[in-house]
Formats: structure tokens, sequence, C-alpha cells
């Protein structure tokens, strides 16, 4: 395999193994959803001990755990949301920012024993621990992690390289579905990026990169010191 080919495998196993620690997030989140919604629809309340959390834990037990609250539909209201649409499903919301941080807006709606709606669970998932999560179980912190929503707008990025990618940066990309490989350089933070993978249940696709100084940092040596030899026998 040449080293280029050696690349594009290591991105590629990179990017299926984030996507599915990713999937593994959002499955976690929804489970609480389920559980919470049962509680509500079952005994018309919340359970306190089910959405309660110690505060003075460690972050990184919480990652798969966010606050939400329970909005019950008003009797004269008119609700047309896909949380109302489409119930006991997980909706995203678009990316909002609030003091200076921001946040995946997410809803699940609840119906009674009757099937009728009766309001929504609706919370918001941290971007940076989101990234941090999944940028923990890497070894290689050179690896830039970015979060495309389903238009393919960039709404999570790795903070770990000194510069960022524009958010409409694959907004006109065709991913082909088919090899999940790429070669993309966003010239400004020179980031190159070379892998992507789609989850499989929720709109998010994940693409992986690096700087195209560390990508190629290997092949680099090779050559430097080759020609060093060659230098030394002339």
């Amino acid at each position: 395999q040449t080293h280029q080919e050696i690349s594009r495998n290591k991105y590629k196993s990179l990017s299926f193994y984030i996507a599915n620690n990713y999937e593994i997030f959002l499955n976690n989140i929804l489970r609480q959803f389920e559980l919470i919604g049962h509680s509500i629809t079952n005994e018309n309340k919340i359970s306190q001990d089910l959405i309660k959390y110690d505060s003075r834990s460690n972050d990184s037990l919480r990652y798969n755990w966010i606050q939400f609250q329970f909005i019950r539909k008003s009797p004269d209201s008119k609700i047309h949301d896909l949380s109302s649409q489409n119930p006991w499903h997980v909706h995203f919301g678009k990316l909002l920012t609030n003091d200076s941080k921001q946040y995946i807006p997410i809803s699940f709606g609840l119906t009674d024993k009757n099937n009728q709606y009766i309001g929504k669970l609706s919370g918001n998932i941290n971007v940076a621990h989101l990234i941090k999560h999944l940028q923990s179980s890497l070894i290689d912190k050179n690896i830039k992690i970015v979060v495309l929503d389903q238009s393919h707008n960039i709404i999570a990025q790795s903070s770990n390289l000194s510069t960022t990618t524009p958010k409409d940066f694959f907004r006109h990309v065709r991913l082909d579905k088919s090899t999940n490989i790429i070669q993309l350089e966003d010239l400004n933070s020179k980031n190159l990026y070379l892998s992507y993978n789609n989850l499989k249940s929720y709109p998010f696709t994940i693409v992986v990169g690096s700087k195209r100084s560390t990508v190629f940092t290997p092949l680099t040596n090779i050559l430097t010191k080759y020609f060093f030899v060659f230098l030394a026998v002339l």
C-alpha cells in the first residue's frame, strides 16, 4: 500500500468509529427520553429521581445526559411541530447560541394512553461537550472532527486546532456514500478532510481529517531522510 492509501484507510476507519460513538451518544439520550416519557404518560408526572443528576460529578460521566423540560400542550393550543406530528421520536432543531455557547435543540413528543398528543420533552445538547466526548476516545489529538447536519452545514467541530473551517464549507460537496472517501482541503485553515460517515439512525454526518502537514508528515520525513542520504553519497 502507498502512504496515501494507508492514510485514507486510517481516516476511513476513524470516521466509522467516531460516527458509531456519536450514534451511541444519541441512543443513550433517546433511551432517557423514552424512560421519562413513559413515566409521565403512566403516572402523569415527572419522577425527579429520573431527571436529576449530581452537579458535583465529573463532566465525563454526564455527556450522555441533558437537562430538559416537559412542555405540556395547553387545551386550546394548535401545535404543528415535528414532535406533535411524529411523537416518540427524537427531533433536532437548528443550532442555537446562548451566552457564547452553542447547543443542538432536541425534542421528543409524547402521547397519552389514548394516543393523544400531550406535550414534549425539550432540551439542548451542548456542542462543546459533544466534541470533547467524541475527541476523548482518540489517541491522536491532531484528528479534526466535524459534525454536519442534513444540509451539510457544520454544526460542531474540534477546537484542538488553531483555525476553524467555515460552517458552509461542505454545503455543496457531494459525499458519495459508496466510498466514504474524500480529499478536500480548506485552504484558509489548512485542514485536509479525508473521510466521512453518515449516522444510521440520525440526520448527521461525521467528517474527519487533520492539518495537511500532519497527514503527510511520515512521507515528508521519509523523503527528507533519503534526500540527505543521496547528498551524502554524492
